[in-house]
């Protein structure tokens, strides 16, 4: 059978419409296929597919296009549903976080709720230090994230030097701004 055909019941000679919801997975599915996620639950993403939101990293900034492949090329793909946490405060911080699809909410404490979208990500300090969570991440829609684990991605600094370079290089623009702006 065809994937646009509906079932016949050969029995009575009558089609069967198939169920809205699975249709509306099947077609997810495949656009996620297409667009290069393997398995849409948790699986391996072509890196050329998201590399770019990476440039938008603060940690990230001083790196090349190979260096962001590279990076995206570690992650895995997670799918969230709406009200499921992603990460919560005080738990350890194993992975590092970019929205592919959905909005979702950073809570910390008495501080006001931060919105997130397409393209928005967490968790950069975590990767770096293994420190605990010190904000909770909630789905408002079913989301879909790049999972940079924290231990692959060790491994990989210690593979690719230029990365290593490049993060340093990231952080000592962010303090010298920082320095800049609590002097004035």
């Amino acid at each position: 059978m065809r994937d646009h055909e509906h079932p016949v019941d050969h029995a009575a000679g009558v089609r069967q419409p198939q169920d809205t919801t699975q249709v509306r997975e099947r077609i997810l599915r495949e656009a996620l296929a297409e667009a290069g996620f393997a398995n849409p639950h948790l699986g391996a993403a072509k890196p050329a597919t998201w590399a770019h939101l990476l440039a938008n990293v603060p940690l990230f900034a001083q790196l090349g296009k190979r260096d962001l492949r590279r990076i995206a090329g570690m992650a895995k793909i997670a799918r969230v549903s709406a009200g499921q946490f992603i990460v919560r405060e005080g738990f350890s911080a194993e992975a590092f976080y970019v929205l592919l699809t959905g909005k979702a909410t950073v809570l910390r404490g008495d501080a006001a709720d931060i919105g997130l979208s397409r393209g928005d990500f967490f968790g950069e300090l975590g990767l770096l230090d293994g420190e605990d969570r010190t904000a909770s991440v909630v789905a408002d829609t079913d989301v879909w994230a790049a999972r940079l684990p924290r231990e692959g991605f060790l491994d990989l600094l210690d593979r690719q030097p230029s990365i290593a370079r490049g993060l340093l290089a990231a952080m000592a623009e962010r303090l010298r701004r920082l320095e800049s702006e609590r002097s004035q």
